[in-house]
């Protein structure tokens, strides 16, 4: 069941399963500006007989308020938020992140090293320029990408899979900015055919429409320096 939590001012939605004196593992979704928990809730939500497992939306993410920065360093600050409230000052715990939710795992356990007892990651990368859009890491990946003029020249070979997107989108939107959350909606769905060779159309505009886009959470959500190495 979804509950919600005040952290920083915002209104964050999570579940949390698995036994009280158990390690506690946070989720930490993908999908910059359209992404949230409850996919990583389902897979990892089946560990909570060994340990907790507690999976949240980001603020300006899914169910969780808009509730402004949608900066990096503001999301990081989140998961140590979430981390007190439901660890206590001192206790450690399992950081597991995916595609974007691994850029935040990785810059979460830099800032909190003495909070992280494992670090998991997956689909993910030191810095958002080596590798393509976390979306694209997963729909224009037939062959690995390892930056945005790769994902252009991936997308140039795949084209004829989607003849409602272009290469103009995947740079000045995708890798860009949104103007607003129904043009990220109508972008996305233009794109969704690159996500897989079976891919369903009403499957498709299905999970977009039950998708929440938020265009200024996608555009601010990656410090403009902002790598690891």
């Amino acid at each position: 069941m979804v509950e919600f939590i005040t952290v920083n001012g915002a209104q964050l939605a999570y579940e949390l399963s698995g036994p009280k004196d158990a390690p506690l593992m946070i989720t930490l979704h993908g999908g910059r500006g359209m992404g949230d928990h409850r996919s990583d809730y389902k897979v990892y939500g089946r560990l909570n007989d060994m340990i907790r497992v507690l999976s949240f939306d980001f603020r300006g993410h899914g169910q969780s308020s808009r509730t402004k920065p949608y900066t990096f360093k503001q999301i990081v600050d989140d998961i140590e938020g979430v981390r007190q409230h439901f660890s206590g000052p001192d206790e450690k715990v399992i950081i597991c992140g995916g595609s974007f939710g691994g850029f935040l795992a990785q810059e979460y356990a830099i800032i909190y090293p003495l909070k992280v007892s494992h670090l998991i990651l997956r689909g993910t990368a030191a810095s958002h320029h080596r590798r393509s859009h976390d979306c694209l890491v997963r729909t224009l990946i037939l062959t690995p990408t390892l930056d945005e003029a790769g994902a252009i020249k991936t997308l140039e070979a795949r084209i004829s899979k989607v003849p409602s997107f272009s290469k103009d989108m995947l740079r000045d939107k995708v890798f860009g900015a949104y103007d607003d959350d129904e043009d990220f909606r109508l972008v996305h769905f233009a794109m969704m055919p690159l996500y897989r060779e079976d891919y369903d159309a009403n499957t498709g505009l299905r999970s977009c429409r039950d998708t929440v886009y938020v265009a200024e959470s996608h555009s601010k959500s990656y410090a403009p320096t902002y790598a690891i190495v």
